[in-house]
């Protein structure tokens, strides 16, 4: 029971906020690694719960009107094809330096927001030409992919800047429809870990409850909040993972 209620606790914490700027498998692996669980099967069994984070947070982005359906069909897509060759790697590879790729690129993003305060406060013109919208879309896209295949903590942090800098979306609306290629990216490399045996299905049960609620809640809170709110987050998470790594 006391293991149960760790894992939903994790579950719910890690689905609140990450519901509203993904990274939570930051989190979830390591303490599922801590709790006894190996790391390929930690993997599995968080990309699992992530699935249940992003579904209930899309209702409610849906609701508010926020989702652009049509948006990063070619991010999604490229996007895709890496969750694939990133899963297959995973199965193999330590993922610890794409870990510090993505932490140095999100420090990097926090501080052009840091520098540039217009950045995601409103929506934007995207970029006009198409080819130069396309070379965009598959140079984010498929490494976002990749990473999301091999580990994935933050790589939603990739779809956000990329939905705001290519497409021109606010943060809220950049947010709410990054959860599409987000699913589309868990349902890819889960697929493959189930095949391959590696999720464990009964701890994915309480850190799958856990995620749900929080995923729910945390999407209302992002709407109730706004750009501003979003903003504070994404440089906030940017300044942990500057620590994080200055901390080693």
């Amino acid at each position: 029971m006391g293991f149960f209620c760790i894992v939903f606790a994790v579950g719910l914490v890690s689905g609140t906020f990450g519901a509203i700027i993904g990274s939570s498998l930051l989190v979830i692996v390591p303490a599922l690694v801590l709790l006894g669980l190996p790391a390929p099967v930690a993997l599995g069994t968080g990309k699992v719960s992530a699935l249940a984070r992003d579904i209930p947070a899309l209702l409610v982005f849906h609701r508010s009107g926020k989702v652009r359906y049509g948006a990063g069909l070619l991010f999604t897509v490229a996007g895709a094809l890496g969750t694939v060759i990133g899963a297959f790697m995973a199965l193999s590879i330590d993922a610890a330096t794409l870990e510090l790729l993505i932490g140095i690129f999100t420090v990097g993003t926090g501080a052009v927001l840091l520098l540039r305060p217009e950045v995601g406060q409103t929506s934007r013109q995207p970029i006009r030409s198409p080819r130069t919208a396309a070379a965009a879309s598959v140079a984010l896209g498929l490494p976002a992919g990749i990473y999301a295949g091999i580990f994935g903590g933050g790589a939603n942090l990739l779809i956000i800047f990329a939905f705001i800098f290519i497409l021109g979306h606010d943060f809220l609306t950049a947010v709410a429809t990054s959860k599409i290629p987000n699913l589309v990216f868990m349902v890819t490399f889960t697929g493959i870990f189930a095949y391959y045996d590696q999720i464990d299905y009964w701890t994915a049960v309480p850190l799958v409850l856990g995620m749900g609620i929080g995923g729910h809640y945390g999407a209302k809170l992002a709407v109730l909040g706004g750009n501003r709110f979003l903003r504070f987050l994404f440089v906030a998470l940017a300044a942990v993972l500057a620590v994080r790594m200055a901390l080693g």
